[in-house]
């Protein structure tokens, strides 16, 4: 299932996949997307073109652990959730990513090079996180 946004075109899976200025970023979206998809009920929250971001929700879980994006030098991103739900704000099942990508989890959720890590041993952290944050009050 994708959702998207409502105020303009929103991001779909393959314009997004073209979207980065690399080869390597273009193959590492890809891979991120192939990972994502092969978990039985994932889905995506597309944001808008051209700066918006795609939220990824792996199992079909409620919150997602951060998202993906293409900055104005065509650099694929990533920026974790931390601070994007009231319900979660700060939430310490966001701990093992934000460590993971050099940020606090308590602090400022800035956007990160994807480049800057081993693709499936991001996804790992990224999945542990979405178990996290969605599990049971």
């Amino acid at each position: 299932m994708d959702v998207s946004t409502s105020h303009g075109p929103p991001w779909t899976k393959s314009a997004f996949l073209e979207t980065p200025k690399s080869r390597a970023d273009r193959r590492r979206a890809a891979r991120l997307v192939e990972l994502h998809d092969s978990i039985e009920g994932s889905y995506y929250w597309f944001g808008q073109r051209p700066n918006g971001a795609v939220f990824l929700h792996p199992f079909g879980l409620r919150y997602s652990p951060g998202s993906l994006f293409v900055n104005d030098s065509g650099e694929l991103m990533g920026r974790g959730a931390w601070s994007a739900y009231r319900e979660l704000k700060y939430d310490n099942g966001f701990a093992e990513l934000a460590s993971y990508v050099g940020l606090d989890h308590r602090g400022p959720a800035s956007g990160f090079a994807i480049a800057e890590f081993e693709v499936d041993e991001f996804w790992e952290v990224i999945v542990r996180c979405a178990e996290a944050i969605n599990r049971a009050p």
